[in-house]
Formats: structure tokens, C-alpha cells, sequence
């Protein structure tokens, strides 16, 4: 009788089998409680929930992207252990240079403790190290870093035996007090893989930065008053965590505006000399003079989590905790979203925020909100076409579960909502292995399984791709399927070969016989298959950054043998020579306006624009000014285009809570990813949001204003917003401050609309 069987025993059998039964039942609870142990044990350890501590001090915007402003003081010095170290990987490597290649150049002390020396070889003044400790596998180590001048006296410079940062590619920058020294030690004592796997350390680093490198504090802490602090913010500005807030007032007061169906954000700063324990909200309806009210949700507070970017902390993770501490000299952003229903009645509303901790006294904000009898459609229903890349298999390596599980499915289910809810208009599907290479943590797999038959025929297996599909129109992705690509940028292709049951690699570029003997059968079962899923006018193959003439190529052979699918591609080659249903040129390209006008006259076109890597301003980065990602929107609804294209959503790389810059591929904090796990939405996904939400916003205004004309009230309005959009310029926003004709345009959005419905 099996175990299961038995458990449904009556209770006669049940008590005279409990001495057989109750053995094997302990021994089941025992095994799954310690397997589960050891799997949270590994999520722990790989998703630590507390925030980075960063530097011990700001720095200055000079310098956050770019190298330290003194030479590595540790390079090519001689170095030694106390204990071996494993094979080939030597004390030298963790003084080479080179922070590239964690798996095969590091340091590895066999067992622990163990220290590594550094001997610079005479003295020398030092306040800061950066240390790169092992991080495949999501390790973390525990150390402590001594210095002396004469290896006689050691002085304790950091000290990290209780707690521990992950390790990452990013490291950790740790600043001290200046020391004259000749030595350094960096003494291991535990590891999170077992003190016996030894201690591993790819790079260390040695500086003497100067008092330039430190963003100076405008304020002192010293002469804030007692207890905790708070004040409205701007939503503009990022507030360093160390640095007591510039406020241009203290006020408790938001006062704003919102049509039917928008959101409105705010952001507050808390700050407090002392520790604070246990912040939390309590939060009151927003009700209107008349006694309607909006949702109990309408009135939304997050906390703003600090994570590491280009070297500083940069308030941007928004997380729904119910509460958190305030360490002594610290700044908490909080920011609040404010829903306004698209059914909501015109009016007067007011809420409160009420901000409690322990000890505390009670800090009350008031939050006032005029909502205009103006609709915002739906995100589903706006126009402007938003092209975020999709990752799913971020999604199931973050949260450990199998890819393309029912778990897997339900977990991403929210996130694809989230986008959905910005307007999303296209879904990111990959037809073969590394379409882009391996330029992510998480690289994207085949939806489709490609087989190459004995007699040298080709089959192919949709079920995956059909299943995924139907999940994203669900979660409500259920425009444009853009499947990557015919021209990846390895030109390799990844199928099955049926005779040997092996996985093997198809070379062929563009324009060879190959790649159209390769593409022509699949195009055709692809284009059958979309007809009988009624894919037809959504489905579209896409192309990242091609060269012109294999895009040619590559659009020949598409409307040989597959015409009814779409073509897409971001690409700086403007469309003359070749019909591209959606096109995508980068912002600094420039773009001839008769081209894009005409392409306008087309409904089924669309012309946006992207950003990525670069332009350094304006951009979406994690450190970049929240209005920079807000007048994304604006740029498009000034230049005419249809929408925006960036090539990451949620790429996150192996910890995104601790740095948001992938080190491995040197891009720029941010660059691979908007939101975060959980979900988490950000500071500059939802400002990138309002900033579409407003060119709705405009695009309405238009179509209202034709049919008011003769109002010399809306003709001037309207006047004086053409010329605010007209101050959106990217040349100008390569080197100037953003905020200032953002602004401009949304005061411009909003006297239009008062002269419409007066």
C-alpha cells in the first residue's frame, strides 16, 4: 500500500497502522521541510531584500559615469596569502585589471579564514577601495580589511563580518578616513557557499579620491530640528539618500489637476538625525466638495527604495512595503500616485496621507486634486505606439521557477499587465535561440522548435509560441506579435536535426543561397499558421539595428514568400529604398519630416524612435532626471511620431535590487530594465508612462480645439502650446535641464483644456 493510499485509511485501520504510518509520515515532513529550507536558503541569499549601502558618501554627478578621478593604487602590486589558493587562480588576479571574467580570473584562497596581502610598495595616502568579490551564483562573503604603514600597527578600515553585500559585478565601493599606508589585507572569514569552498576575490581596487569626487551637502544635519521630518518634494528630482533635501518649501500641501481616467503622482521626503522605527501610512478616501468620493485605493503611497547606479544610490525602486526605518541622516522618498477613475464625477477632491512611526509625532500631508469633466481613454485604446522588449526569461530565473510552467505563466502575468497598462502595443517573441546574441543576463530562447527531417525537409512546432501568445492577449498584450528575427546578429540559426537528435548551428548571412533556402519553408508554414490563428496584420518579423542591404535581403525574401506579414525594424536607414510597416530610427539619427509625414498619411504605419545605451541625456537611466523619461512623450507628439522603442522592460542582470548597471556588457545603469522584480514599478517607468499619457492627452485636445476655433480663448491656448512643444528639442536637451519646458508643455496642456469646457 502506497503512502498516499494510506492516508485515507478509516479510523479503525488508520490507529492500528500508526506505528507504520507515522515513521514514514516524519521522515516526508523532515525531507520536504529541509529541501524547502535549503531552497529558501539559496532564494535568500540570491535575493537579499535589504537595500545596498552604497558609498559613504555622494558623488559628485561628474563623475558618477565615469572613472574614479585618481589612479588604482593596488594595480600590479606584489601580493601573497596566508593560505594556498586553488590551481591557477593566484593573488595576482585579484590585482590584474581585469574585472571581466569572474569564472576564470579571481583569486581563490582555499578555505577560510584566509587573507590576501597587498604590499604597494611604499606608503601612500588611501581613503577608498572598491572590492569585486565572486558573484556567479549569487554569493556573498564575509571580510574585514585592515591597513598598516609599517606592518607593525593595523588600523580596522572596513568591517563586514556580520553583514555583507551581495556579490555582483558592480562590487562594492567602501570609503574610510585617509590613511598613509603600505599595506592592505583583505581577510575572508565566511563564505554563503561553505567555509571550505574557500574565498574568491576577482578585483581589488585602491584610491585616494580627492575632496572634488564627494557631492557636498547643502545643509548640515546637526542643525535639523528633532524627530522625523517631511515635506512634498518634486517629482522631478531624485533625492540622495545622505544629503539633507533641497526643498525649495517645506509644505504639506499638494494641490493638482487630472482629467477622468489619469494618474497623478507626487513625492514626499521624509528625513530625520535621528533613527526612526517603523514609518507606515494611513491614508484617508479622496472625497469632493460635493461628498463623492474616488476608490479607497485612489490615494496610492509607495516607499522609494535606493539601489546603486553608476557609483551612487539613486532613489527609483517603488515598493509597496507596508513599513521601514529610517536609519539616522537618511532621506525616505515616498511616492504617491493618485488613480482618478475614468468614471469619476468632475470636482473638488481632497485625501490624507498621514505618516506614522514609533515615538513619532503624526505627519499630515493633504493632497488636493481638481478633476476636469475630460476623458483619458484606456491605455488599450491610446495611439501611441509603445514598443518595450519583453524578457520572460528573466521572469523564471529571478523567481526559480521552470520556464514556461503554469508558475511561470502566473508570475508573469502581472508584470505583462503593468505594460499593458502603459499602452504597450507590441510583444517581444524570439523564433530562435540568441537573436540578439548573448547580450543579457538572461538570454532569450527559441518559441519555436525548428526540425530538420531525415530527407532534408523542415518541421515546425508552434505550441509553445500559440500558448504564449494566448497568455499575453490575457494579460492584455494583444496588438502586434514581433518576432525576432531573420537577421540576428550572429547570422546563426539553432534547429533540431532529426537523424542524430542533436542540436546544430545554421551559418548563413543574408543574400546567400543558404538563407533563403533556410527562411523560405518557414515563412510559408509561419504565414499558414498565422492565418489559421488569425494572426493576420498583427504578426511581424522585426530587425534590430541591420545594415541597409540585409535588410533588402531580408525584406525580399519575407514578401517572396510570406506577404501578409508585417516588417519592422529599428533602424537608422530611412524606409525609401524599402516598406517597413513600423519603423524605429535612433533619436540622434536625423529624420527627414516629409518622410514621416507621409508615412502618417498611412494608418497602418507607424514612425517612433528609440533610445538605448545612449544618448547619455535624455534618457531613461536609473540615474537620469525623472522628467528626462516624462518628455519622451512630449518628443514624440512634437515631432510628429507614432510612438517609442526601447529595447528592455525587465532584462534585469543578476541582481537588479543592488545595481542597475550591467557590468558584464558595460551598459549603463538602467539600460537593460525599467521595472523591478516583485513587481516593482519605478520612479522612471511611471514618469515615462505620464508622459504617453499626455500625448494622449494632446492628440485629444487637437481633435476637441478644430471644432472651437472661433473661441479666441482655445485658438491661443492652443497657440501657446504649439510653441512649448516646439522648445522640446534634442538638441537642446543633450545639455540642458529637461524639467523647465516639460513643465512649460503641461501648463500648456492644462490652459487648453480649461478653454475648452469653460
Amino acid at each position: 500500500m502506497s503512502l498516499s493510499k494510506s492516508l485515507f485509511l478509516t479510523g479503525r485501520s488508520l490507529k492500528s497502522a500508526r506505528f507504520l504510518l507515522y515513521p514514514a509520515i516524519m521522515v516526508l515532513l523532515i525531507s520536504v521541510t529541509v529541501t524547502n529550507l535549503a531552497a529558501q536558503a539559496l532564494y535568500d541569499a540570491q535575493h537579499p531584500v535589504f537595500e545596498p549601502e552604497g558609498p559613504d558618501f555622494e558623488v559628485a554627478d561628474e563623475y558618477a559615469a565615469g572613472d574614479f578621478p585618481s589612479s588604482n593604487l593596488f594595480l600590479k602590486a606584489k601580493v601573497s596569502e596566508t593560505r594556498k589558493h586553488w590551481a591557477n587562480q593566484t593573488p595576482a588576479m585579484a590585482v590584474d585589471g581585469n574585472k571581466t571574467n569572474a569564472a576564470e580570473n579571481h583569486w581563490a584562497g582555499l578555505e577560510l579564514p584566509n587573507t590576501l596581502i597587498i604590499d604597494m610598495g611604499a606608503v601612500k595616502p588611501v581613503n577608498t577601495i572598491a572590492l569585486w568579490t565572486f558573484w556567479p551564483g549569487g554569493r556573498t562573503y564575509n571580510y574585514y580589511i585592515e591597513g598598516s604603514s609599517d606592518w607593525k600597527t593595523w588600523k580596522m578600515l572596513v568591517d563586514r563580518r556580520k553583514t555583507a553585500p551581495p556579490s555582483t559585478s558592480s562590487g562594492t565601493l567602501m570609503q574610510f578616513e585617509r590613511c598613509n599606508l603600505r599595506y592592505v589585507r583583505v581577510t575572508m572569514t565566511a563564505s554563503s557557499a561553505g567555509n571550505e569552498s574557500g574565498g574568491h576575490i576577482v578585483e581589488i581596487e585602491g584610491y585616494n579620491l580627492d575632496d572634488s569626487y564627494i557631492q557636498k551637502s547643502k545643509g548640515s544635519w546637526d542643525n535639523l530640528s528633532d524627530g522625523l521630518q517631511g515635506s512634498i518634494g518634486s517629482v522631478d528630482k531624485l533625492y540622495p539618500k545622505k544629503s539633507l533635501p533641497e526643498l525649495q518649501s517645506e509644505t504639506k500641501r499638494f494641490s493638482g489637476v487630472a482629467w477622468q481616467g489619469e494618474r497623478v503622482h507626487a513625492q514626499l521626503v521624509l528625513f530625520s538625525k535621528e533613527d526612526v522605527q517603523q514609518i507606515r501610512f494611513d491614508t484617508t478616501p479622496m472625497v469632493s466638495d460635493s461628498g463623492a468620493a474616488l476608490p479607497k485605493d485612489s490615494l496610492q503611497p509607495r516607499f522609494v527604495r535606493y539601489v546603486l547606479a553608476e557609483k551612487k544610490l539613486c532613489p527609483d525602486i517603488l515598493d509597496p512595503v507596508k513599513s521601514l526605518d529610517l536609519p539616522a541622516k537618511t532621506v525616505r522618498p515616498v511616492w504617491v500616485t493618485m488613480n482618478v477613475p475614468a468614471d469619476a464625477k468632475a470636482g473638488h477632491y481632497t485625501g490624507k496621507i498621514n505618516i506614522l512611526a514609533a515615538g513619532q509625532k503624526q505627519l499630515d500631508f493633504v493632497f488636493e486634486l481638481e478633476v476636469l469633466p475630460l476623458i483619458l481613454p484606456e491605455a488599450n485604446d491610446w495611439a501611441f505606439h509603445l514598443d518595450l522588449w519583453q524578457n520572460p526569461f528573466a521572469i523564471a530565473r529571478w523567481h526559480g521557477v521552470g520556464l514556461w510552467s503554469d508558475e511561470h505563466f502566473r508570475l508573469m502575468e502581472p508584470y505583462w499587465r503593468i505594460l499593458a497598462e502603459a499602452g504597450q502595443k507590441c510583444l517581444t517573441v524570439s523564433l530562435f535561440r540568441y537573436p540578439w546574441g548573448a547580450q543579457v543576463y538572461d538570454g532569450y530562447e527559441a518559441m519555436i522548435t525548428w526540425t530538420k527531417k531525415a530527407d532534408g525537409s523542415w518541421e515546425y512546432d508552434f505550441d509553445l509560441l500559440d500558448k504564449y501568445v494566448a497568455f499575453a492577449e490575457q494579460a492584455g498584450l494583444d496588438d502586434y506579435i514581433n518576432c525576432y528575427s531573420m537577421l540576428p546578429w550572429t547570422n546563426r540559426f539553432r534547429y533540431i536535426d532529426q537523424t542524430s537528435g542533436d542540436w546544430k548551428e545554421l551559418t548563413a548571412k543574408p543574400g546567400e543561397p543558404a538563407y533563403e533556402a533556410h527562411w523560405a519553408p518557414f515563412l510559408k508554414a509561419f504565414e499558414r499558421h498565422a492565418r489559421e490563428k488569425g494572426w493576420i496584420g498583427r504578426l511581424t518579423i522585426a530587425m534590430d539595428e541591420r545594415a541597409e542591404k540585409d535588410v533588402l535581403a531580408a525584406q525580399s525574401i519575407l514578401q517572396k514568400y510570406a506577404p501578409s506579414i508585417r516588417l519592422a525594424s529599428a533602424t537608422n536607414h530611412p524606409p525609401k529604398k524599402f516598406e517597413l510597416d513600423d519603423w524605429s530610427p535612433f533619436i540622434a539619427n536625423p529624420v527627414d519630416n516629409e518622410v514621416v509625414n507621409k508615412r502618417n498619411e498611412n494608418s497602418k504605419f507607424a514612425t517612433t524612435f528609440y533610445v538605448c545605451c545612449s544618448p547619455n541625456q535624455p534618457n531613461t537611466f536609473t540615474h537620469s532626471p525623472p522628467a528626462e523619461s516624462a518628455w519622451i512623450g512630449f518628443y514624440a507628439a512634437a515631432n510628429n511620431r507614432s510612438g517609442f522603442l526601447r529595447w528592455a522592460y525587465n532584462s534585469w542582470n543578476e541582481n537588479p535590487f543592488y545595481d542597475t548597471k550591467y557590468w558584464a556588457k558595460g551598459w549603463t545603469a538602467g539600460d537593460c530594465f525599467l521595472i523591478y522584480p516583485g513587481p516593482r514599478s519605478s520612479i522612471h517607468f511611471e514618469r515615462l508612462r505620464e508622459g504617453i499619457a499626455d500625448y494622449e492627452k494632446i492628440r485629444t485636445l487637437r481633435q476637441m480645439a478644430k471644432k472651437q476655433m472661433d473661441n479666441p480663448k482655445v485658438a491661443k491656448a492652443l497657440l501657446n502650446l504649439d510653441d512649448s512643444l516646439a522648445e522640446i528639442d534634442f538638441k537642446k536637451a543633450q545639455t540642458a535641464p529637461v524639467a523647465e519646458p516639460v513643465n512649460a508643455v503641461k501648463a500648456s496642456i492644462l490652459d487648453l483644456s480649461k478653454a475648452l469646457i469653460q
